[in-house]
């Protein structure tokens, strides 16, 4: 279905929202990614967010149960990663239905505007998780312990670095949502 506006040409790519488990394949989440195509270009037009499923209206709980989608949950969506998640799953189911799909798929994977984590946001996202499998003081202050490694190896870093450092690996879905 397209319709025109003056301003712009919009073909509708999704009649239901592509849905894509968040942060991950275990959940605890489900996106609802609604995508466009606008003057020519793939977007993600809309997007929700749940702890459950919904299929010819029956609501079915999500990959972790049915759960508080709370403040943490929406702060840890980063919307490029979802847009391109979105745009990817799209592409590909156009691709298993049309031959001449391939140029779609294509386009959308030139579209990946996320860029590859760094080495050191990946160390301190692996330190992190070594503090919360230790439990105790190093799992209830994860940053300080982090920190604490991170200096021992010689790595010259603030406890600010090392939180604004856990932030961006959080976003980048390397470490889970709180």
């Amino acid at each position: 279905m397209t319709r025109e506006t003056p301003e712009q040409q919009v073909e509708w790519l999704t009649d239901e929202p592509v849905t894509i488990p968040w942060p991950d394949e275990g959940g605890p989440f489900v996106l609802g990614a609604h995508l466009a195509r606008v003057n020519g270009k793939v977007v993600l037009a809309g997007l929700t967010i749940s702890s459950f499923t919904e299929e010819d209206g029956v609501r079915r709980p999500g990959p972790q149960g049915v759960r508080e989608v709370d403040y943490a949950a929406i702060r840890s969506l980063k919307v490029t990663q979802i847009a391109d998640a979105a745009r990817l799953m799209r592409a590909v189911s156009a691709a298993m239905d049309s031959p001449a799909a391939r140029e779609a798929v294509r386009e959308v994977l030139s579209q990946n505007t996320s860029p590859p984590p760094s080495a050191a946001l990946e160390r301190v996202a692996e330190l992190y998780a070594e503090a919360l499998s230790r439990g105790g003081w190093d799992a209830r202050r994860p940053a300080v312990y982090v920190h604490r490694r991170l200096t021992e190896t010689g790595v010259e870093v603030t406890p600010g670095t090392v939180r604004g450092q856990i932030h961006r690996a959080r976003q980048r879905g390397l470490i889970p949502p709180r």
